[in-house]
């Protein structure tokens, strides 16, 4: 995991420690996992996320594979999600969220004549501001549906072979995001 992925890491974690102090134990614990994909700057993607929620906060990390071929000519390689939720409201068995998401991708550089690049990366991070709706199918069930809208920026970091140089390029991006939820634990 990359700098950049460990500082976010960290911060949301010190930011759940922080939100969850003072809570009555009334606040329940559930672990769950949900598959996910989505629509951003650097096209198709999909998801495997663990989730832990605490009360009205969540936070969630997975791997991302890019599925389409939107970022020509270059190979997607693994790349990383993480983020955290704040439950605003809860009626029954819908509940609003809002969403703080952090993704990064890494690509092979273009590289026909074959030069060798040890070690060199293309990367994307985007981070998201977004609203969501999480819906559980019904009182006990452990599965729920979401759907997350949002905004925001990415930065991208490319490796020119002809110049042997690193470019950057910033933007702003949408992101649309559905999964499906499997409670695994609550407690």
């Amino acid at each position: 995991m990359n700098k950049i992925a460990r500082s976010v890491l960290t911060v949301l974690s010190f930011a759940l420690s922080i939100t969850t102090q003072g809570q009555s134990n009334a606040g329940k614990f559930s672990l769950g996992i949900s598959p996910a994909t989505s629509f951003t700057y650097t096209g198709i993607n999909s998801y495997l996320l663990v989730d832990a929620s605490l009360g009205k906060h969540d936070l969630y990390a997975g791997p991302k594979v890019v599925l389409s071929d939107s970022y020509l000519p270059y190979k997607a390689i693994m790349g990383y999600d993480i983020g955290y939720n704040f439950f605003v409201l809860t009626n029954g068995r819908l509940s609003a969220l809002v969403n703080l998401d952090y993704q990064i991708s890494y690509y092979d550089p273009y590289n026909p004549n074959k030069v060798d690049l040890p070690g060199k990366k293309n990367t994307i991070n985007e981070l998201f501001f977004s609203l969501a709706v999480n819906y559980r199918l019904s009182k006990k069930s452990r599965f729920s549906i979401w759907l997350s809208l949002g905004t925001g920026a990415f930065l991208e970091k490319y490796y020119d072979v002809v110049a042997l140089d690193k470019n950057i390029n910033t933007g702003l991006s949408q992101m649309a995001r559905v999964g499906i939820r499997y409670n695994i634990f609550r407690k």
